[in-house]
């Protein structure tokens, strides 16, 4: 038994990363919290927000830093989780970008897990945990989101040494799986202030942005605790930190922990999402869309439609490449049950300059 996971849908997605191909993502973030019981509410004031997190709260001062954020308009979801054991639940297939889960591949999710999973599809692609999250379920969190290949987690840790526990785990639950990317990352900073979710809010609104390229912000203000050492050790542990660069109070590397670049993911997310959106809204319409080449041609043209506005905004290098099998060549059995398997595209995902080499030559 199939079983869908939060948003049913008739398009099934089922993407085949290269290794340097990377990417997705939509605006909207998430904030975790740990409480004394499990609900989910979204949020679209911080005033709204007050009314069930006061003052007091990590939640209300992450949500508060979220919104200060310039030109931020959008919702926060606030998902709190407690102690009770989560029930068995399903765990997506390992084909990134594919929705459907199956009961053969079951497994009991911890309560942290299991909020997350529950609202795995609500459209945030940024989920920023508050100081209340301990690190074993940041750990846990992290595994989960890794397997799914959905939604980034993006944590403030409040020394080295905490990010190179977390980079520890990561890297080794990580490594050598060229199919996936990581989408965990973590930025040490030694303060009350709230880097992280200023850094996520920022990018989910201004795609495409590398997170190492985002600055100026209120509560992003260079870390007078940590030394030379300290910045060389965060970035051996693929971390960030916010430092001076010429004058701008910046993120300094916009990395997950596992070492691919976070922005590489988010916009592989956000152009499969809005490919299975676009197809989705056309079967809604459609009462009886045939099996038939004209069938066909329109998907593809929606598919074109998708590729033209994300190369447009600089998130694809080139359009999307789309095949698909003629309708005379497709066998009878899934004709009979109604699927059109034998579509595929390939697309690649623009990098930014990150680092800049030059040979300097100067006369004395």
């Amino acid at each position: 038994m199939s079983v869908i996971i939060k948003r049913p849908t008739n398009v099934h997605l089922t993407v085949s990363i290269q290794q340097v191909v990377k990417g997705v993502g939509k605006p909207a973030i998430a904030i975790l919290t740990k409480g004394t019981s499990t609900k989910a509410k979204i949020y679209s004031t911080i005033d709204d927000l007050s009314q069930d997190y006061n003052e007091s709260t990590d939640v209300f001062e992450t949500a508060k830093a979220a919104f200060e954020v310039p030109g931020f308009n959008e919702s926060v979801e606030v998902l709190q989780y407690g102690s009770t054991a989560a029930l068995q639940a399903p765990t997506q297939s390992s084909d990134n970008g594919n929705v459907s889960t199956s009961d053969s591949n079951t497994t009991a999710l911890t309560p942290v897990s299991q909020i997350v999973a529950d609202h795995l599809f609500d459209g945030f692609n940024y989920l920023v945990p508050d100081k209340t999250v301990p690190e074993t379920d940041l750990e846990d969190l992290s595994d989960f989101l890794y397997d799914n290949q959905r939604v980034v987690l993006y944590a403030q840790l409040n020394s080295v040494a905490d990010l190179q526990k977390l980079s520890t785990h990561v890297q080794s639950y990580q490594k050598d799986d060229k199919e996936k990317q990581g989408n965990t990352g973590a930025i040490v900073e030694t303060s009350d202030r709230k880097p992280a979710v200023q850094i996520v809010a920022y990018a989910s609104i201004n795609a495409p942005t590398d997170l190492g390229h985002v600055g100026n912000l209120s509560q992003m203000v260079p870390d007078d605790d940590l030394t030379q050492s300290d910045y060389e050790a965060i970035d051996s542990a693929n971390g960030s930190v916010v430092v001076n660069k010429a004058d701008w109070a910046m993120s300094n590397s916009g990395k997950a922990l596992k070492g691919n670049y976070i922005d590489q993911f988010v916009h592989v997310q956000m152009v499969t999402d809005e490919i299975k959106r676009v197809i989705q809204n056309y079967l809604n319409s459609q009462k009886f869309p045939a099996y038939d080449e004209s069938t066909v041609s329109m998907i593809e043209k929606l598919i074109d439609g998708v590729s033209k506005e994300y190369t447009a905004n600089g998130i694809l290098v080139d359009p999307i490449v789309v095949t698909s099998t003629p309708i005379n060549q497709v066998p009878d059995r899934l004709v009979e049950d109604r699927e059109f398997s034998k579509f595929g595209f390939n697309f690649k995902i623009a990098n930014d300059v990150q680092d800049i080499n030059a040979n300097v030559n100067v006369i004395v």
